[in-house]
């Protein structure tokens, strides 16, 4: 009888362990303006994440953030003024931040998810 209750206890802590598991969001950033740009995830609550010197036609690597909602600045030498963006990034996701500009100088953010 003890046997089979250690053996239901075992499979209910593994089972337990494995669902609370899960994959925190990751993040990247393509930079598609004419200057290296430094990025700042800023959640409500929490640490800052900072990408600096992301070159001009690149993507970074991904990196794993707490989910959460964050807002998203951009700064970079060509642009008039940083950017920001709000967005919430969840778990078991992996997002590319896209950042553009238009002819006045001025960067876009576009958040999506990737493959």
């Amino acid at each position: 009888m003890k046997r089979p209750l250690w053996i239901l206890l075992s499979v209910m802590l593994v089972a337990a362990f494995v669902w609370g598991c899960k994959n925190q969001p990751q993040v990247r950033v393509t930079n598609q303006i004419h200057s290296s740009l430094n990025l700042t995830l800023s959640p409500t609550t929490g640490s800052t994440v900072t990408l600096n010197g992301i070159d001009s036609s690149t993507t970074s690597n991904y990196v794993e953030i707490p989910p959460g909602t964050y807002v998203v600045h951009v700064a970079a030498q060509a642009l008039k003024n940083p950017v920001a963006l709000d967005f919430t990034f969840v778990n078991e996701k992996k997002y590319t931040i896209l950042v553009t500009v238009l002819g006045d100088s001025t960067a876009t953010i576009n958040v999506q998810e990737s493959t």
